[in-house]
């Protein structure tokens, strides 16, 4: 089955590790890991029945607060990147652009 269509908080395998989804995007390992899972992922539902997503009201949230909060997160993590290994900055500061642009397509959805 595929990552999007577990609901919040169901437990599944992937790649040989257990999680628990935490948002569309994002599931924790049990060491309290995170991890950012693709939508299209396949993964396994630990109960091994496919599990049908709960349907839930459509989420809303302030745009701008959103692209604030998310700068709020990535100045601080790209400024340590930068003064501990300035050659991994400019790729750091790409991934995290491309997972802020994946957020904010999931939400679009």
């Amino acid at each position: 089955m595929r990552f999007h269509l577990l609901p919040v908080g169901a437990r599944f395998k992937w790649r040989d590790t257990l999680y628990t989804k935490s948002t569309p995007l994002i599931a924790y390992d049990d060491e309290g890991t995170a991890r950012m899972v693709p939508r299209s992922a396949e993964v396994e539902p630990l109960d091994g029945q496919p599990v049908a997503a709960a349907e839930t009201s459509p989420l809303q949230i302030d745009r701008q607060r959103l692209l604030d909060a998310l700068e709020a997160l990535h100045a601080p993590l790209l400024a340590r990147i930068e003064a501990r290994c300035p050659t991994l900055a400019q790729e750091a500061e790409q991934l995290l652009r491309q997972g802020r642009d994946a957020l904010l397509h999931t939400l679009k959805d």
